[in-house]
């Protein structure tokens, strides 16, 4: 874990891979299925997301063999995420979806906050704006709750994506302009870039529009 951290993901593949095979070897299936799922988010941050859903449906499999219902959640979050960047929409929202009522059956609220953005991201991938709007004000109003000021900046963002696609130009730009100031509150570079491009394309968009309606 301490290789992955420092940012040796080869390192970490190695040592990942030892681990499993001792874990197989003395038949500890919790620590087989902990390291099926490090290894899968460790191929994740690669980028190899073909290998990234093998490991993570081999460990959802371990998992829902031992009845660890956490380790499941974990793991579908993470499939679903694999499906969601890879274009398979439909396996993304059933994923998303499953893994919201384990997380809800958990009392899992940071979870069930994160599955919430999460599927209301692929609600806004299908073209359901409306619906991607309501599961982002859910997600954002248990962050707020829950102290998480990352995830409400992570959803302050998105919805004001969703808004600007509805073409409410002006409420997507004071979302976009709400998650800038969080992000910079909390020394989130990426964050704060990722949106500053976000309200760039809405200023755009907005300017567009108005320039459309005096033709």
């Amino acid at each position: 874990m301490m290789r992955w951290l420092t940012d040796d993901s080869t390192g970490a593949v190695k040592l990942l891979q030892q681990a499993l095979g001792m874990y197989r070897n003395l038949g500890d299936r919790h620590g087989e299925a902990n390291a099926l799922w490090d290894l899968g988010q460790v191929r994740w941050l690669k980028g190899d997301n073909a290998k990234a859903a093998d490991l993570a449906m081999q460990a959802l499999d371990v998992y829902r063999t031992l009845g660890n219902h956490h380790g499941k959640a974990n793991a579908l979050r993470d499939l679903g995420a694999v499906r969601r960047v890879t274009g398979d929409v439909t396996g993304a929202a059933e994923l998303a979806e499953q893994t919201l009522d384990v997380y809800h059956t958990l009392g899992n609220h940071h979870g069930e906050a994160n599955a919430l953005r999460s599927l209301g991201q692929v609600r806004r991938l299908e073209g359901d704006y409306v619906a991607a709007a309501e599961l982002a004000e859910l997600a954002l109003g248990m962050y707020r709750t829950l102290g998480n000021h990352h995830g409400e900046a992570s959803t302050l963002r998105e919805l004001g994506v969703v808004r600007r696609l509805e073409g409410n130009y002006a409420r997507a730009a004071q979302l976009a302009e709400q998650a800038i100031g969080m992000y910079r509150t909390l020394g989130n570079r990426q964050g704060e870039a990722s949106t500053l491009h976000d309200l760039g394309v809405v200023r755009t968009k907005g300017r567009s529009y108005c320039q459309t309606l005096w033709i």
